[in-house]
């Protein structure tokens, strides 16, 4: 009987992209539901916060501050940030950067 193989790279990784939209749909679930129940506007998003902090805290106290925080590929990061003022773009020669002007309208 051959031994079980372990599941690949690729398996894992959507096994817990999956786990993380389940997560973020409970929670969003949670956050609907707080404001049904009448608690402040203001009061849920820092309570979610804080749960936050304190899921994250042990992780971030083991590795430090800096470490837990840095990344080995920082142009990414860069990239997800949307330019300070959309390009300007014409009608004529349409580029991938006039995508900018439709989302900030």
């Amino acid at each position: 009987m051959p031994l079980a193989r372990r599941p690949s790279a690729a398996l894992a990784g959507i096994g817990l992209m999956l786990l993380a939209a389940l997560c973020g749909a409970g929670v969003n679930a949670c956050y609907r539901a707080a404001l049904r129940e009448g608690l402040p506007v203001p009061l849920v998003p820092f309570a979610r916060g804080l749960i936050t902090l304190a899921i994250l805290s042990p992780w971030i106290l083991r590795a430090g501050p800096i470490a837990a925080l840095a990344t080995r590929r920082p142009k990414l990061h860069r990239r997800a940030v949307p330019p300070a003022s959309p390009p300007s773009c014409s009608s004529s020669s349409p580029s991938p950067c006039c995508r900018w002007r439709t989302l900030w309208r």
